[in-house]
């Protein structure tokens, strides 16, 4: 009926058809009077379906909190920026289990229910975007997380040696263009680098060398079985594919064809390519659970909510409850085999781990070891750049990805890393999810 409350966005979007219960019906028989003789119940009303979801409270939350609190320093580091906001997931690495979704800025559903017309008004025109959920809506560049795309393709390309140093001297080929990071702010390059080092430092330059000598069709085409410019599938409405750049559709996104130029940006995360934090939760959630692509959700069961509590645990522990399977079965990433693993699993720890590492400063001293790769995506000139963590913990047995997606907020370690660190330290507070004990893979 038309004064039925129905759900219009999230999981009252997505699963209305539960939620929803089903109106009685019933005739009156009266006589000519108006007088009612008789009632006849031809439809019995009914309830919704209670739905038990997969976000951890508590750590719901306070992801929501670092968040906001996130954003508040940005505004305050950069008052002339654009009104902007950000995104936190974490995922269970091994089911795709939705512990935190947490999108900022957000809006009060009561609104729309209570709200005046001026504050409905104020929201649907917010510029900062309220009534969008960024998890999985937020498309940006991936800036140097893409990396891990990069360096999977070329660890299967049969020409390219992981062990052997390339000389980064800061910049390509002139100073002025194609530079690390490390030689805008310095003047210096990263000097004789591997891959595993390449990942530590975040060198620019080493990957623009080798991505060039590979070619653009085994990038992307990595880049595509990691899931980038596709949809993940999550049970959430309005989510977005990205954008993934080839070869075939260059001249559609860009007015131009395939330079070589555009496969440096793309090994690094920048030109045309950008992608959701769901979509890059999903790629580093196949480097931590041995190879598979799995199903962002939300939904861990249809039922009565006293039963909520088994669920939880049986996803906290990585096991699917029974109502959970109706989720796409993770997928095998073709040709992710042990050796590349392995391999990428090495440089992400020493990102964190290692002193030199990008993350190292903001993230190396959690309470519990933290493995992943920093992002820091440059935008328009004059902008600040979107800041980026991906990463999973514990680093040596990974359990849940963390992504910390933040726009236009500047250095991704100093922005994204604090609020990483923070929920880590939640996630281990009175051993919520973890035991608050030093891990054993640790660095000293």
């Amino acid at each position: 009926a038309a004064d039925d409350l129905v759900g219009r966005a999230g999981v009252e979007l997505q699963y209305n058809e539960w939620l929803h219960g089903t109106r009685g019906a019933m005739v009156e028989r009266t006589d000519h009077g108006g007088r009612i003789l008789s009632v006849h119940r031809q439809l019995e009303p009914g309830v919704g379906k209670d739905l038990i979801l997969t976000l951890d409270p508590v750590l719901q939350h306070a992801a929501e909190a670092l968040l906001d609190a996130a954003l508040r320093r940005r505004a305050v580091e950069y008052p002339q920026a654009r009104p902007g906001g950000g995104a936190i997931v974490v995922m269970h690495a091994h089911t795709g289990a939705l512990a935190v979704a947490a999108s900022s800025p957000r809006f009060p559903p009561d609104a729309f229910l209570a709200g005046s017309d001026g504050d409905i008004r104020r929201l649907l025109d917010d510029p900062a975007g309220a009534m969008v959920n960024r998890v999985c809506g937020m498309t940006l560049a991936p800036g140097s997380v893409f990396k891990v795309v990069t360096a999977a393709a070329l660890l299967d390309w049969p020409e390219f040696a992981p062990e052997e140093t390339f000389f980064c001297q800061g910049y390509l080929k002139h100073p002025d263009e194609l530079r690390c990071a490390v030689f805008v702010r310095r003047g210096i390059g990263h000097g004789d680098v591997t891959l595993a080092d390449a990942l530590c430092v975040s060198c620019n330059v080493y990957f623009f060398h080798h991505a060039g000598r590979m070619g653009a069709e085994r990038l992307v085409d990595w880049a595509a079985r990691f899931g980038f410019g596709q949809p993940t599938g999550v049970d959430l409405p309005a989510e977005a594919a990205g954008i993934l750049p080839t070869p075939a559709s260059c001249e559609t996104i860009a007015g131009q064809r395939w330079r070589v130029a555009d496969t440096y940006a793309t090994a690094i995360g920048q030109g045309s390519v950008t992608a959701t934090p769901l979509q890059v939760a999903r790629m580093m959630a196949a480097i931590a659970n041995g190879g598979r692509r799995v199903t962002p959700h939300v939904l861990a069961r249809v039922g009565l909510a006293e039963h909520a509590n088994d669920d939880a645990e049986a996803i906290s522990d990585g096991r699917p409850p029974d109502s959970a399977r109706r989720q796409t079965a993770p997928q095998p990433v073709a040709d992710l085999d042990d050796g590349i693993l392995r391999y990428l699993a090495d440089g992400l720890r020493r990102v964190v781990a290692e002193p030199e590492g990008t993350a190292y400063a903001t993230i190396g001293h959690a309470n519990i070891a933290i493995a992943g790769k920093t992002g820091t995506a440059e935008t328009q000139p004059g902008r600040p750049a979107h800041a980026w963590f991906a990463g999973y913990l514990p680093a040596e047995n990974p359990r849940y990805i963390v992504v910390v997606a933040l726009e236009h907020a500047g250095d991704a370690a100093a922005a994204a890393g604090p609020v990483v660190q923070r929920l880590a330290d939640v996630m281990c507070d009175k051993g919520r999810v973890f035991t608050p004990a030093v891990d054993s893979s640790r660095q000293p």
